[in-house]
């Protein structure tokens, strides 16, 4: 009866395994009567249920890739069933233990995760909460380090991107875009600022190439509308400020050597009239008109130099006809470049010639 007793204790305490010892000791002695039979099923049925229960823990520990929390509440709840076994008690522990373990290695798994998807804010504030949970090792501190620092190079970028926006620095907006991008590939401001100003760059880029084509063609005041479209799309830049001012000055200033080499062909200025030219093709390079009235000069420049040398072959000759070529010469210059000093000698000196003859 005492071991009935005991046996039963044991039972009701969560120990199947003694009060199987205890009851069949019993059993032995007593047999069925008094409900020993009962009592010996059942605590035999209990140190089945335990022990499967506890093999099962024990697979899934070794078995579960994740978090060890479930199984640690399902030893945990085995350990209350069963209170005083001492076998499934060590078994808690381990599992309690097995689980703080994975929760920091999943912790630094989990923010290190992070910190490489580049969502550093969000690493920042899971390492956070896990330290409010109690986990703190040091390779979650490192982990959270890394994160703090990158979101703040982060910050930063977002800080000198805030300030080239202000300043109207688009190369600057551009190169801070591109930066937060490498850091944060999904920052949804920094890729929609990198479309706008890249468009906006474009835009400049070929509007500055129709205007430098149009200056090299001497259309200065083609030019200058380009570059005031390019101003209004950039309105902080300095140089292309001074681009549109210096444009300005050069419309009238190419008017006026248009002008002054027209003048001179129209004058038979010759000399002064391929200098006008010479200095419109140094500055524009492609002018039609430059180079046209270049042709002009030249041609003229050519004629003049041809009727003087024929003029300078004959007038030292005797002969009525060495005299006609002479003046006949004299003439074409003349109509060329009538105040040409070269003119005025050759003529002073075919007088002298013709004074001579006669």
């Amino acid at each position: 009866e005492r071991a009935f007793e005991r046996g039963r204790t044991r039972l009701e305490s969560g120990d199947p395994a003694a009060a199987i010892e205890h009851l069949e000791a019993a059993h032995r002695t007593l047999g069925d009567d008094g409900g020993i039979g009962d009592a010996l099923e059942r605590a035999r049925a209990d140190e089945t249920e335990l022990r499967e229960g506890m093999a099962a823990i024990e697979h899934d520990v070794g078995a579960t890739d994740g978090d060890l929390d479930d199984v640690a509440a399902r030893a945990e709840a085995l350990a209350v069933r069963f209170s005083a076994s001492k076998p499934v008690q060590r078994l808690l522990e381990r599992v309690q233990a097995r689980a703080t373990e994975r929760r920091r290695a999943l912790a630094v798994t989990r923010v290190k995760a992070l910190v490489r998807e580049r969502r550093y804010g969000e690493a920042v504030a899971l390492a956070a909460a896990f330290r409010e949970e109690g986990i703190d090792t040091p390779e979650l501190a490192a982990a959270a380090r890394e994160a703090e620092e990158a979101a703040q190079r982060v910050g930063a970028l977002h800080e000198r991107l805030r300030t080239a926006r202000e300043e109207g620095r688009l190369e600057d907006v551009r190169d801070a875009c591109r930066e937060i991008l490498h850091s944060l590939p999904d920052d949804e401001e920094a890729r929609r600022t990198l479309t706008d100003v890249e468009e906006t760059l474009r835009e400049i880029a070929a509007r500055r190439d129709l205007a430098e084509s149009a200056r090299r063609r001497g259309d200065v005041e083609e030019a200058l509308r380009l570059y005031r479209e390019v101003l209004e799309l950039h309105p902080t830049s300095e140089r292309v400020g001074q681009v549109v001012e210096r444009l300005e000055g050069e419309a009238s200033e190419r008017r006026e050597l248009v002008r002054a080499a027209v003048d001179a062909i129209s004058g038979g200025d010759v000399d002064a009239a391929r200098t006008c030219a010479r200095r419109l093709l140094d500055r524009y390079p492609d002018d039609e008109d430059a180079r046209d009235l270049e042709a002009m000069a030249f041609g003229m420049a050519r004629a003049f130099d041809a009727a003087i040398r024929h003029a300078e072959r004959h007038i030292g000759r005797e002969g009525e006809a060495d005299r006609d070529a002479v003046a006949g010469a004299l003439d074409v210059a003349a109509r060329i470049a009538p105040a040409h000093p070269r003119v005025a000698a050759l003529r002073e000196r075919l007088g002298g010639t013709a004074g001579s003859a006669s």
